[in-house]
């Protein structure tokens, strides 16, 4: 049984539709955000996200990562024991209880981005799973929504947080 948060539900959702408003989330130039989108929702949301949403290089140091990378990340943590992966309807009780839960798909074509987003906390017992869709579109829709994952695999993680 998961403990309802009302408050971090009510934030939760507050969050997610300030940042598919921001403008700086809007796609430029062919470029979107959803892993930038992504983290500041799971910050804001008091996640740990020191290891998940970062990639080191040698000249910039420690920078926000890609699509793939934060995908990489979730399975290698995951298969330390250190993110706990979740069906589709697990992913959404989570997110009514107010909890981030990350929605991810790799693209499996070398230098090709993938897709990050935040699950978008809906009633499990009257409403589809939905995420906060960062990308071509910037919208709260169903993951198979051809503006989102599509028909893609996508794995769900859920977040560790800061109490």
């Amino acid at each position: 049984m998961i403990i309802l948060f009302e408050d971090r539900r009510k934030k939760l959702i507050t969050t997610c539709k300030s940042v598919v408003e921001m403008k700086k989330y809007k796609r430029k130039n062919r470029k979107t955000y959803c892993n930038l989108a992504a983290l500041e929702i799971a910050k804001t949301m008091d996640a740990i996200t020191s290891v998940l949403f970062f990639m080191k290089t040698r000249t910039s140091g420690i920078i926000p990562g890609t699509a793939n990378i934060i995908c990489n990340n979730a399975t290698k943590m995951a298969e330390k024991g250190e993110l706990e992966i979740l069906t589709p309807e697990e992913a959404q009780d989570y997110a009514w209880a107010g909890f981030p839960v990350l929605a991810c798909w790799k693209n499996p074509i070398r230098f090709r981005s993938g897709h990050v987003a935040i699950v978008y906390p809906t009633d499990p017992n009257q409403d589809p799973l939905e995420v906060c869709n960062i990308g071509w579109e910037n919208l709260i829709c169903e993951p198979s929504d051809k503006r989102a994952f599509g028909d893609r695999k996508i794995i769900y993680y859920r977040l560790p947080i800061i109490l």
